[in-house]
């Protein structure tokens, strides 16, 4: 799977995990993927936009897929494949964009068939983490104590689940 990686910003840790999950998830389902290019976009849809409209010129008899770590520079991608004539319906002019969120612009893109998907995470997980974690810390035990969450490398973050939101729902 010949793809666009769009990343955040360089040396965040989300930009770290969420660009290594993306590619080994592919990986584990025994998807063969050759990286075309990887822009640090910061997050952002104008950078996003700017740089698929550029590499879609170098890039787009080969491109099978983008990869966005969030969905505003999937929202940024999409727009500028929609400038190509991409995305807009014919299913023999389309690339998978995905993107990281769940915005309710991603959504909407994503019941219109212009975009594959976006991971989300439960806000009920986020909240009880918080919430459990927090309470832990107050009593003076370990963060963790009754969770099943783990630190990442950094031993200063836990990851919350993440759910596939597509137009399969």
């Amino acid at each position: 799977m010949q793809h666009i990686m769009l990343k955040g910003p360089v040396n965040d840790p989300a930009t770290t995990a969420r660009s290594k999950y993306c590619i080994q998830a592919l990986n584990e389902s025994e998807i063969k993927t050759q990286d075309l290019s990887s822009i640090f976009c910061n997050w952002d849809k104008t950078c996003a936009r700017d740089a698929i409209s550029s590499l879609f010129l170098r890039y787009s008899d080969k491109l099978e897929l983008i990869i966005a770590s969030n969905d505003e520079m999937a929202i940024g991608a999409i727009e500028a494949l929609q400038t190509y004539g991409y995305n807009k319906g014919d299913n023999s002019k389309h690339i998978p964009v995905v993107g990281i969120g769940g915005l309710p612009k991603a959504k909407e893109l994503i019941k219109q068939g212009a975009m594959a998907g976006t991971i989300i995470q439960d806000p009920r997980d986020y909240a009880n983490a918080v919430y459990t974690i927090g309470m832990n810390l107050v009593s003076g035990t370990d963060p963790l104590n009754g969770t099943n969450y783990k630190f990442d490398d950094t031993g200063n973050t836990i990851r919350i689940p993440y759910y596939p939101y597509t137009n399969l729902q």
